[in-house]
């Protein structure tokens, strides 16, 4: 099912995209019943369990959105998120099926949208699971995450939203993958202005709390060997490196000028520097 071309489904004002085999009618029913109040649920529709999210979009946002997808080519969050999602899956990496994303419109534009994902039971996400991870665990999830951010930028794929909280864990040993990947709405195939560096950036901001140094230069140092290993070297190893940090702390000043941002987690610390300089 992921490799298959989605199906659209169309219903007065409604489109969803849809994976062969998978009925959207009944949770378009239900988002309209419900006054378009999809802000995040587990929900089981037509015998698959998942999970639902979506909401509203104000009316400039929705402007904005427009032009960007007439101008750029750029689809709304939630229909990003779901062909997202899908390639990443296609290219055997660990994310969530996506099965349908909708939009509805109101005077020729998209002012509600929604994603339903499907449930990957045994996994949490890289927040919670870390700080209950032995030596061992925390390892092999750190190795598996080099290797599969190293290859994912290796296809010129960025995720640009590569926070712990958007990580799953699947802390068994037996795990094949025990790393995957949720909310990949701002990214996709392609570099952009913000590339690898960012998606590292975005990582590290919560290096210096939880991370050692050891674990942090196994990372580094792991991801530049499968970079080097797929054919697509970093180069200019040290100016990288300072490119990280300093879009790090970019990250780090609009935390501390926002708690909207921050959403209730503390300001990450200020000043960090890799433990490797190339």
């Amino acid at each position: 099912m992921d490799s298959a071309a989605p199906v659209l489904w169309t219903q007065d004002r409604w489109k969803v995209w849809h994976v062969p085999g998978f009925d959207p009618g009944p949770l378009v029913e239900r988002a309209a019943a419900s006054g378009m109040a999809v802000q995040g649920q587990f929900e089981s529709t037509c015998g698959f369990q998942g999970y639902w999210k979506g909401g509203p979009l104000r009316f400039k946002t929705a402007v904005r959105y427009q032009a960007k997808q007439r101008l750029l080519g750029l689809q709304h969050p939630r229909r990003s998120e779901f062909e997202n999602l899908n390639w990443l899956r296609a290219r055997m990496f660990c994310a969530p099926r996506a099965l349908a994303a909708a939009e509805f419109r109101q005077h020729g534009l998209v002012r509600h949208q929604w994603l339903y994902t499907e449930s990957m039971p045994n996994r949490r996400t890289w927040s919670e699971a870390w700080p209950e991870l032995l030596p061992p665990g925390r390892e092999r999830c750190i190795v598996h995450l080099a290797d599969e951010v190293a290859r994912m930028h290796s296809l010129h794929f960025v995720h640009r939203d590569l926070f712990p909280r958007n990580l799953m864990v699947d802390p068994s040993k037996g795990a094949e993958q025990p790393v995957g990947f949720l909310d990949a709405w701002a990214g996709g195939p392609g570099m952009g202005l913000r590339g690898p560096a960012y998606d590292i950036a975005c990582l590290a901001l919560d290096w210096p709390d939880s991370w050692t140094d050891p674990e942090q230069a196994l990372f580094l140092n792991r991801y530049l060997d499968r970079r080097n290993a797929h054919g697509k070297p970093v180069k200019r190893i040290p100016a990288w490196i300072r490119s990280v940090e300093t879009q790090r702390e970019t990250w780090v000043h609009k935390l501390t000028a926002s708690s909207r941002r921050r959403g209730g987690r503390p300001i990450p610390k200020s000043n960090w520097r890799a433990p490797i300089r190339g």
